[in-house]
């Protein structure tokens, strides 16, 4: 979160996606605040969000959004079955899955007890007004950020937790 912060403020005006969803920093931004502020009115204790998104600037929000609330992101391909998708969703105690309008029906069928939030909907909900106060967060960099999953060509799939020192360390090098 301090990351995109720091880069706001250097760049916000500058591109950060380019191509057939060109965005600008301060945008990116803003998407992550207004996502992350809906997601604490609704789930008031740490969150583990399931990305079931093709790569999209959208997967990007989502990670700030949940680096913002200390909450923990499992990637989740789509192009896995849905055995697949729901062994990693209870694995990773996925609690919301963050989807497309596409991707709905795959999301619906992986686990009833989980939430899902149609992630275009959301932010195309996102207006000029918005608050762009965001809480830093108090939480540990060794805190758990992200969950990444094997291909499971020997078994189930396992777990690999980054916390949120690997993922900036990633990043910047």
């Amino acid at each position: 979160w301090q990351c995109l912060h720091a880069t706001c403020i250097r760049h916000g005006e500058g591109l950060a996606f380019a191509g057939c969803s060109s965005m600008r920093y301060h945008v990116v931004k803003r998407a992550a605040v207004y996502l992350a502020q809906q997601l604490r009115r609704e789930h008031k204790d740490t969150i583990r969000i399931g990305v079931l998104l093709w790569n999209s600037p959208e997967v990007v929000i989502v990670h700030f959004a949940a680096a913002a609330l200390e909450g923990t992101v499992a990637n989740l391909s789509p192009r896995l079955t849905q055995s697949e998708l729901a062994y990693m969703v209870q694995d990773a105690h996925v609690s919301l899955l963050v989807t497309s309008e596409d991707l709905k029906a795959l999301a619906s069928s992986i686990s009833p007890s989980v939430s899902i939030l149609d992630c275009a909907k959301l932010l195309d909900a996102i207006t000029a007004d918005t608050n762009m106060a965001m809480d830093a967060s108090h939480g540990s960099e060794d805190d758990p950020y992200q969950i990444y999953y094997t291909s499971g060509t020997t078994g189930q799939p396992k777990g690999l937790v980054l916390t949120h020192k690997q993922v900036c360390a990633h990043a910047v090098a």
